[in-house]
């Protein structure tokens, strides 16, 4: 037996053993197959290291994991994965340290598993930002019989941190991944080829498709980058003539640059004359300055640069470019042959593509004079299709948009009469622009004065100065452009402007007489179709004052028609959202008084939620405390900020127009117009059509208020004959003797013909009992009356408070904060509660409920009901107390009843009757 339980041992063992390293395998497995996923899945090299790193992590009790590689030719490491306690760093290349170099040679593993031994192999050095190692295993990955790379755990905290079943996986891990991963290696150089073809057909593919040259270099720059770990990249061209450089294409760190052409510097002249390659992999600024190299402005200097030529035959016709900004020897071997072959196959391809594009301009000076006519023809089809004049200004402006190398176009008018430009068409970098119309500067007096066009190609700086220019707010400073007159007879009404502001020199002459023949052109076309919107606006301030007498005749009506308040103020405002182009339109009064405002219509998409009364700020304070009308057309945001604007509810607007509702001096309302979709939405005439309508209903809508506050007070006259009639039933009730029970069932039958409720009820409280008790109850024909209990919820804090409670919305949400619940019936979705309080103490309460809608009850319904049961606390307290003595006075009657059948009884005993007689007359007393 002893024999065998030592065998099972034995077994067993051998079986978790077993199982270990099938679990090590499989672990092993899943390393080496996520190399082969990344691979199917064609993932970067870093991604693949990536992926390895953070699967190991996993696999170790490694605080640090370390993936490199090595470069044998500059004796440097270059770090691919390094992790410690769970945060990543990203360490520049380093030379070889004494444990690499012996990986290198021996080949061999290195365990360390003690401070001790860390000292022994690195002194006092370790990463940057990383803890001292106490333990570490560095196994190397060999391919062929050359180590490449190597793989490091590290633990920071404790020594003998590494089994040696965890240093035989790392091994076996190490030796199955090294042919993957030099199979990615090999399968990302083939990529690299690919993609040098994939370039060098951009190129070819650009000029199948008739891409301009700018294009063709944008997008072989494009594909550079992809190619090459550089974070610059540049193309440029050589003007042997001029002795300058143009640079066709430039980007550093994702930034784009457009620098104007500069004078070829040693360097670029070492290229044409030794038509080779010159690479920087370290010192940079000292060949620079050796060079005569300088920094392009908004730039800086790099630490590995690449410039290999570009040549035509036996001529250098320009450069190409790949830079590193943060690291020396970051371009490899391969990558100065990529880039070579890519030169050598592209100076032809880019060559033709010049010739090609050179071919083209030369087309598209002939189709200029097409699209010259077709503006002019557009200004006309537009006079056709009677589009307004606004429109009109927007199709000739994106006309000339297409047609010139333009970044910014200008259309404004001029108003000689009080000296300023109004800017009819402002478009920069494909982002429209508002401003506001400005004095005229020194430019346009010129352009007035000489009827001559101005074309500022260089020096722009010196022009802003001498013609007092000033950059639009929001827009940039210019580097290039041309102000062209439109002149009507002998007088310049307006200009168009083409500017760019990140290249001088770019509009060429051919572009500047273009212009000026389409100024001359389009001036007659424009000033008629100036006179024909003119016309139309005359006839559009005629519907208006028809559209503003209609609003003001429904005002009119509805006071004729005794609609209530609320009405008049939603037929106003149907009214006026049918007339403007807003999405939003409210109408609110003030009450100085409170300083408050209170919303009487609202409208937003088919939304119309009114807002509680609140205290006004932003945008409707300003318009109460300066009585003026508001317009914003445009940075909504900035001016909200400005004003200390906020939103209650929907979007944020795009342009808004206040205007003051004016009464007696006091404003006492605002008219509100949003638009949430466009900017500069409201016209000046919008504005003068709103402010009219306002002046004019102010009256109105003070007379209808008037009117409304008479019916009020009526209806409050009637509320107090209401209330007198249901305190005159619970007099009649004691006049007529009723019970106590029959008058609280008089006064909850007067209250329910009263208010909207579909449940009412009446309950008395016990204070000595702690218990309340139904005395009337009705909800929809239910008139069941439950019996006493003890208060709860609701009724619990009227009677602790003695104050009215109301819920007029979230139900449900509310009477959980008070634990309240319901005995018998639906939920309500409004509830009032009053108390009945006499002697200052509660001794009852009135409920009212109602079933089906939210604010259920008025300010009104709950003054009404306070007063009554404030009224009816006394009435109902001296009929209860009127029930307790008639109650009492038949117990007093009782009594009487009782002594008189004992005296007979004691008046027998005396006449000593006989027992039979005794009997018979106490029975006959009883």
């Amino acid at each position: 037996m002893i024999k065998d339980a030592f065998r099972i041992a034995e077994l067993e063992k051998q079986l978790a053993e077993r199982t270990a390293e099938l679990i090590q395998r499989a672990e092993e497995l899943s390393v080496i197959n996520s190399v082969q996923e990344a691979l199917v899945r064609q993932m970067d090299m870093q991604a693949i290291y990536d992926l390895v790193g953070n699967r190991i992590q996993e696999l170790f009790d490694a605080q640090a994991v370390i993936i490199a590689t090595f470069d044998h030719e500059a004796d440097t490491e270059i770090f691919h994965y390094t992790i410690e306690n769970g945060e990543r760093f990203y360490l520049k290349p380093r030379l070889l340290d004494k444990l690499r170099k012996h990986l290198i040679q021996t080949k061999q593993k290195v365990v360390i598993d003690s401070a001790e031994a860390a000292f022994d192999w690195f002194g006092k050095d370790v990463l940057p930002g990383t803890k001292y190692m106490k333990s570490g295993v560095f196994v190397p990955l060999i391919t062929g019989e050359k180590v490449t790379s190597y793989i490091s755990l590290q633990n920071v905290d404790k020594e003998n941190a590494f089994s040696e079943s965890d240093v035989r996986l790392l091994e076996t891990l190490t030796n199955s991944m090294s042919t993957a991963l030099e199979n990615a290696r090999l399968l990302k150089e083939t990529e690299q080829r690919t993609a040098e073809l994939a370039v060098i057909n951009s190129v070819q593919e650009g000029l199948a498709k008739e891409l301009d040259i700018q294009a063709i270099y944008d997008m072989v720059g494009n594909r550079i980058r992809e190619l090459f770990d550089a974070q610059v990249v540049g193309i440029a061209t050589f003007d042997h003539e001029k002795q300058t450089e143009n640079i066709n294409y430039l980007i550093e760190k994702g930034e784009r640059y457009y620098p104007v052409p500069r004078p070829l510097n040693t360097l670029r002249k070492h290229l044409i004359q030794t038509k080779e390659k010159v690479l920087i992999n370290k010192n940079f600024e000292v060949v620079a300055e050796a060079f005569g190299m300088k920094k392009i402005p908004g730039t800086e200097h790099p630490k590995s640069a690449l410039y290999v030529p570009l040549v035509i035959g036996d001529k250098v016709t320009g450069n190409i470019s790949i830079q590193n900004i943060d690291r020396e020897n970051a371009i490899s071997d391969s990558d100065v042959r990529l880039l070579e072959t890519l030169a050598n196959s592209m100076g032809v391809a880019l060559e033709n593509a010049r010739l090609f594009d050179e071919t083209t301009r030369l087309l598209k000076e002939t189709e200029q004079q097409k699209a010259e006519l077709g503006v002019i023809n557009s200004v006309q089809e537009g006079l056709a299709k009677e589009l307004n004049m606004q429109a009109i200004y927007d199709l000739v402006g994106d006309r000339i948009r297409a047609l010139f190398n333009a970044q910014a176009v200008i259309i404004a008018t001029f108003d000689n009469d009080t000296a300023t430009e109004h800017f009819k068409y402002l478009i920069e970098d494909g982002q429209r622009f508002y401003p506001a119309s400005r004095p005229y500067d020194k430019l346009r007096q010129h352009l007035i004065v000489t009827r001559q066009k101005i074309v500022i190609n260089t020096n722009y700086a010196e022009a802003y100065a001498r013609f007092g220019l000033k950059t639009l707010p929001g827009t940039s400073p210019t580097k290039s452009g041309v102000f062209v007159p439109l002149i009507i007879g002998e007088k310049v009404n307006s200009y168009i402007s083409l500017q760019n502001m990140q290249i001088e020199n770019a509009f060429s002459d051919s572009d500047v007489r273009l212009l000026e023949t389409l100024a001359n052109s389009m001036s007659v076309a424009l000033e008629n179709a100036r006179l024909f919107d003119e016309t139309n606006r005359l006839l559009k301030e005629t519907e208006q004052r028809t559209s503003e007498l209609a609003v003001i005749n429904s005002v009119q009506e509805g006071l004729v028609a005794q609609m209530d308040m609320e009405s008049i103020y939603d037929l106003v405002g149907e009214k006026i959202r049918k007339i403007f182009n807003a999405q939003v339109v409210d109408i609110v009064t003030y009450d100085k008084a409170n300083n408050l405002i209170e919303d009487r219509y609202a409208y937003e998409k088919g939304d119309r939620t009114l807002l509680e009364p609140r205290e006004p700020k932003g945008f409707r304070k300003h318009v109460i405390h300066s009585r003026q009308v508001l317009l914003i057309n445009h940075d909504m945001e900035k001016q909200m900020q400005e004003y200390g604007n906020e939103v209650l509810i929907g979007e944020i607007s795009k342009a808004n127009l206040f205007v003051p509702l004016i009464s007696r001096g006091e404003v006492n309302g605002i008219i509100s117009l949003q638009n949430v979709d466009q900017e500069n939405a409201f016209s000046d005439a919008d504005v003068s059509l709103l402010t009219t309508l306002a002046n004019s209903m102010s009256v109105a809508l003070e007379s209808a208020a008037l009117f409304h506050q008479t019916n009020k007070l009526l209806k409050e006259t009637e509320q107090r004959t209401a209330e007198l009639a249901v305190i005159n039933s619970v007099q009649e009730g004691l006049a007529k003797e009723l019970n106590i029970q029959g008058i609280y069932e008089l006064v909850g039958e007067k209250i329910r013909e009263i208010f909207s409720a579909q449940v009412i009820d009446i309950v008395t409280y016990d204070p000595k009992l702690n218990l309340i008790e139904d005395r009337y109850a009705y909800e929809k024909g239910d008139t069941t009356l439950l019996g006493a209990r003890e208060p709860k919820g609701i009724r619990k804090k009227i009677i602790e408070t003695g104050q009215s409670f109301v819920i007029n919305h979230d139900y449900e949400k509310v009477s959980l904060q008070y634990d309240n619940t319901i005995l018998i019936g639906d939920h309500p979705k409004s509830l009032v509660v009053v108390p009945m309080i006499s002697g200052g103490k509660v001794n009852g309460m009135i409920s009212l409920q109602n079933l089906d809608k939210e604010y259920g009850f008025t300010d009104a319904d709950i003054n009404l009901l306070t007063t009554l049961s404030n009224s009816m606390s006394v009435a109902l307290e001296n009929a209860r107390l009127f029930d307790e003595t008639t109650r009492l006075l038949n117990e007093s009657k009782q009594q009487a009843h009782e002594l008189i059948t004992v005296n007979s009884v004691s008046q027998a005993l005396a006449s000593q009757l006989n027992v039979d007689e005794l009997i018979k007359l106490v029975g006959d007393q009883i």
